[in-house]
């Protein structure tokens, strides 16, 4: 595509002659407010010639295109809202589509196609668990269609220290048991936070096997054709994501789900990464200082042999146990 997508005209959607039916009667424009979501339906008609463009009206789409410098970007028309009162209850389904006033058959090949004056059908609308915008309203696709957390767990794993770290100690300071080192590795809590991040309805061209988001989650970074090694699947946030402090998130799986368009004759994935949270930092083991007195123990950087200390978010590649990458390009198309 050459361009962002257009929004349809005025002219385009009077001649869709879409009209609501059911006001009078108060059987249409029906709302319905819940503690999780808020849903709603109307029923309309349209010119039946139209119909499959007032399904994409309606429910909106996305398509991929490349700008003046060559570079990929994702464009999005929005669903229809409810009402201007309730901007965020959209469009999400069109159900029982029918057609009325029957005006003769359409031959089309091998096969005749029943031509009707008018489209008859539902609209039902929620309230999606992701923020709405236009194009030209964001400053990143995190702004729009972004869910994060969608869902988190929490938990704590523990860790073996070696042996001999810690003595056995009685109450009486007597016994064989006192004085000498434990005998099996001492368990340090690290607590977690495995937290679900999902990005919805993007068009099949985003994550194809030649797209730039699909070589940079299971391939790594080209830069003249060279892999830099370093799928982003196994790596850790070099900046602040979503609250989370660099070097704090890694990025542990995912999970795309390809599915046909609601709105248009194509397909659209919803991806699903896995974080887990550690609050210390992936590059950071626990240290357990045995001396007596000794305020060393602690979760302290680690790194090769000859290297020194690196502040999360400055590690180079390979230098400490996780590789640093940019997470806010897992929700970017470019």
């Amino acid at each position: 595509m050459a361009g962002p997508l257009v929004p349809y005209s005025d002219e385009e959607i009077e001649a869709f002659e879409l009209q609501e039916l059911g006001v009078a009667d108060g059987s249409s424009g029906v709302i319905n407010f819940e503690i999780d979501h808020n849903y709603g339906t109307r029923m309309y008609r349209c010119a039946w010639e139209w119909r499959y463009d007032v399904a994409a009206y309606l429910l909106g789409y996305s398509a991929l295109y490349v700008d003046g410098s060559g570079n990929t970007k994702l464009s999005r028309l929005m669903p229809v809202p409810f009402d201007d009162s309730l901007p965020n209850v959209i469009a999400a389904q069109i159900s029982d589509m029918k057609g009325m006033q029957w005006v003769g058959r359409d031959n089309n090949g091998d096969t005749q196609t029943n031509v009707f004056t008018w489209a008859l059908f539902t609209v039902r609308y929620w309230n999606p668990p992701y923020e709405l915008a236009a194009d030209g309203d964001i400053t990143s696709e995190l702004d729009r269609y972004w869910q994060f957390p969608a869902k988190t767990r929490t938990s704590g794993d523990v860790l073996q220290l070696p042996g001999n770290t810690l003595f056995y100690r009685t109450p009486t300071g007597a016994g064989n048991a006192n004085g000498k080192p434990t005998q099996v590795g001492a368990p340090v809590t690290c607590p977690t936070e495995t937290v679900f991040g999902v990005w919805n309805r993007l068009p099949d061209a985003a994550f194809d096997i030649t797209s730039n988001l699909y070589i940079r989650l299971y391939q790594g970074t080209f830069t003249a054709g060279v892999s830099d090694g370093y799928p982003y699947l196994g790596t850790i946030n070099r900046a602040t994501f979503q609250g989370r402090p660099p070097g704090t998130l890694l990025l542990n799986g995912s999970n795309p789900v390809w599915q046909r368009s609601p709105s248009t004759d194509d397909y659209e994935w919803t991806l699903e990464y896995e974080f887990i949270y550690k609050p210390q930092g992936w590059n950071f083991l626990f240290y357990f200082d045995a001396a007596a007195g000794s305020p060393g123990s602690g979760w302290w950087f680690v790194s090769r042999q000859g290297l020194g200390y690196f502040a999360p978010g400055s590690v180079p590649d390979g230098a400490s146990l996780y590789v640093e990458r940019e997470f806010a390009n897992l929700v970017s198309v470019s």
